[in-house]
């Protein structure tokens, strides 16, 4: 994967054990470690691996004093790490706050992927934990 700026960008699809917490009102006190102690909701690994299969990183000069009017906070296993994501909710992109790149949901799909979001977090909201 050959882009300008990124020395070695992840491959999504590969990612898997996806869960979506409620850290709403926690932003400035979320530590990486305390995952389980947050209500949090399983997401399908078919369905990330179907909106992740052709992200596009957003280059680094675009990402510089982004603004985020709200997000989703998930979590994955990706070469046998917990990453964790910040997904926006209503830009049509997210980043690994490992490595600091952001990446980009293909138009033609973020109705569908915001509507997913969406209903998972109102999982959260109506069941509580539901891993």
């Amino acid at each position: 994967m050959g882009v300008p700026g990124f020395s070695q960008l992840l491959n999504w699809e590969k990612a898997s054990s996806w869960l979506m917490y409620d850290t709403i009102g926690r932003e400035r006190t979320f530590q990486k470690d305390s995952l389980s102690y947050y209500r949090s909701a399983r997401m399908n690994d078919d369905t990330m691996k179907y909106y992740l299969s052709d992200v596009s990183p957003v280059p680094i000069e675009k990402t510089k004093g982004v603004v985020w009017m709200g997000y989703y906070r998930v979590s994955c296993q990706l070469l046998d790490t917990t990453r964790v994501l910040l997904i926006s909710r209503y830009g049509g992109f997210f980043a690994d706050l490992s490595t600091k790149v952001y990446y980009e949901i293909p138009v033609a799909e973020r109705a569908s992927w915001y509507e997913y979001f969406n209903q998972t977090f109102g999982s959260i909201a109506r069941f509580g934990k539901t891993d």
